[in-house]
């Protein structure tokens, strides 16, 4: 058999065509960037040590619900599918090109905010995740959990399997009636936006895009998908899929306690949290959305998230720092000024006046960000 010597940290391929991202050789038979074995072997060995630890990949063929077939590396150790699922949901879905690569977001993303909000979210150096259900969609996360239910109620009866029945039952259950606490950060593609500016405040704050993902830990961000036809696939290709894991753990024997993972809701909260009716498509959106999950919190002996509070118009709005979201870093102040959160730009909307401008630019300097860029909105002021 076949032995490759393959580094995950310094090593990542890319295969387009079958919408791969991995460490390990393109799964697709035949495929240029895999290669025409089966099975091969990997070296895990480290640099330094004359001790090889092989890991046997074998091929694993698995049924789309939107034809055909498509493939993954099975490790002979790697426990449940459950574990590898997420990462081949995801590239199933950008085989189908229902999500881009990485490489097609933009470099900065924009906050859009009040002055209250910029002067908080820079003096903190942390990014303000509002709960889901003060968000100004009101349909946020129910949209997708109506999808989850309509497309389960569509599978019964599809594997003639009784633990797959069960399993989507408990989907169906869960999912129309969350517990998880879930909390979100909108952000924009677009800098200068008309219907943004009208809507969420004077001031967008641009990030460096790379640098809020490594910043904000235990967290996840995503463009968000507003067709409705291609949420549907995703939920299709992300339900059927973790069904075909189940099927294949329970045939490898793992515990019902192994097993248990395929039923808690936030596997389902983590993908539909990205959806978004397409009234807001205008706006271009990236969330940063974090997922509280309290089996995890209790066995690790991690608290909850504090829960902060905001002032928006008239109301009082929950949210979590960024600096919050990952519990096992929480108290880690190291974390943070490894990866802080990194300002690009600040735009300032179509009203900007002289005044507004000078204050700004002090007070960027007075939290020693001097050589952050401002810059005016194009749109004109009677727009």
């Amino acid at each position: 058999m076949k032995i490759l010597n393959i580094s995950p940290v310094s090593h990542e391929l890319i295969c387009r065509e079958h919408g791969i991202i991995d460490s390990a050789p393109c799964p697709w038979p035949n495929c240029k960037n895999g290669i025409p074995d089966d099975k091969f072997q990997v070296d895990w060995g480290l640099p330094l040590s004359n001790k090889k630890n092989l890991k046997t990949y074998s091929r694993h063929e698995w049924k789309s619900p939107l034809g055909g077939s498509y493939y993954t590396w099975d490790v002979n150790d790697q426990g449940s599918h459950f574990l590898s699922s997420k990462k081949t949901i995801l590239n199933e879905a950008r085989r189908h090109r229902l999500m881009p690569f990485p490489a097609k977001y933009p470099e900065t993303l924009y906050h859009y905010t009040t002055l209250e909000g910029f002067v908080g979210i820079v003096r903190d150096g942390a990014i303000w995740l509002s709960d889901y259900s003060y968000l100004n969609d009101k349909r946020e996360l129910t949209q997708g959990a109506d999808l989850v239910i309509e497309i389960a109620d569509k599978m019964c009866g599809a594997y003639g399997n009784i633990d797959v029945e069960k399993l989507l039952e408990s989907w169906r259950k869960n999912v129309s009636d969350i517990q998880n606490r879930v909390v979100i950060a909108s952000f924009s593609g677009k800098g200068d936006d008309l219907s943004q500016w009208r809507a969420y405040g004077s001031i967008a704050i641009g990030f460096d895009a790379r640098a809020l993902s490594l910043h904000a830990s235990d967290t996840r961000l995503n463009i968000v998908e507003y067709n409705s036809d291609k949420q549907k696939k995703l939920i299709e290709i992300y339900l059927h899929h973790l069904c075909q894991a189940y099927e294949a753990d329970i045939k490898i024997g793992l515990t019902q306690e192994q097993l248990s993972f395929y039923k808690k809701p936030y596997v389902l909260l983590e993908f539909i949290a990205f959806f978004e009716d397409s009234a807001f498509q205008s706006e271009n959106e990236y969330r940063l959305i974090s997922i509280e999950n309290q089996g995890t919190l209790d066995s690790f002996g991690f608290s909850n998230i504090p829960k902060q509070f905001r002032v928006s118009g008239n109301h009082l709005i929950p949210y979590v720092s960024s600096k919050d979201t990952d519990p096992s870093k929480r108290d880690n102040p190291s974390w943070s000024e490894k990866f802080p959160l990194k300002i690009s730009e600040v735009v300032l909307g179509p009203q900007t006046d002289e005044l507004l401008e000078r204050g700004v630019q002090e007070f960027l300097n007075s939290e020693d960000k001097n050589e952050v860029a401002i810059r005016r909105s194009s749109i004109p002021y009677r727009t």
